[in-house]
């Protein structure tokens, strides 16, 4: 019987030590303190309803303000003071709010590859203990016994979905998600996928 060897190009490696990570904190703390008192939070509902103001909208309504300030009469149902103090409010907060969606963003983004980075290669563990326990290899057991109770749960016929997937993709398809850029010995054979 063959085995079959396979890799996974590393494509994050984050790490951040303990000094940079308190000044992010005490950043993220001036946030809370400084900006986060003054915000509001919609519902899904509500926000779907108002009127929203994009790039173009905001130099409509620059120039709408100017306006109002040169010719009052045609801001009589307005109150003026509120009205200057919205504009300033939405010139100000896109100041923070760009970079702060770019950072978010690449944040998420960064989260998303980490875990699923982790993820397979934890699911590349389970499943090679799982053929170790069937070959008596020692301590496999251990490894085998409490990530399969994530597993127990899930539907035979959700099982039998996943099974069906993995025989129409060959075990050669699964290298670029094998653990982290080393080398790991699965004791499959060669044309069989573990993902079951």
């Amino acid at each position: 019987m063959r085995f079959k060897f396979l890799t996974m190009d590393n494509r994050i490696s984050f790490s951040l030590d303990e000094a940079r990570k308190q000044r992010i904190l005490a950043a993220l703390k001036v946030l809370d303190e400084d900006l986060l008192p003054s915000l509001v939070e919609l519902a899904q509902d509500e926000a779907r309803e108002l009127p929203v103001m994009g790039d173009k909208s905001y130099v409509f309504v620059f120039k709408a303000l100017e306006y109002a300030k040169q010719y009052p009469k045609y801001a009589a149902l307005i109150v003026m003071t509120e009205f200057e103090k919205d504009v300033k409010a939405v010139g100000q907060l896109r100041e923070f709010y760009v970079p702060l969606s770019q950072l978010t963003r690449k944040l998420q983004d960064t989260m998303t590859l980490a875990g699923s980075e982790a993820y397979v290669a934890g699911l590349t563990c389970y499943a090679s203990s799982k053929e170790g326990v069937k070959r008596n290899v020692p301590n496999a057991i251990l490894i085998a016994e409490e990530p399969g109770k994530r597993f127990s749960g899930h539907s035979r016929a959700k099982r039998k979905n996943k099974r069906n997937i993995a025989m129409h993709k060959p075990a050669a398809a699964f290298t670029e998600y094998a653990c982290a850029g080393r080398t790991v010995e699965f004791f499959y054979p060669q044309q069989q996928c573990f993902c079951r």
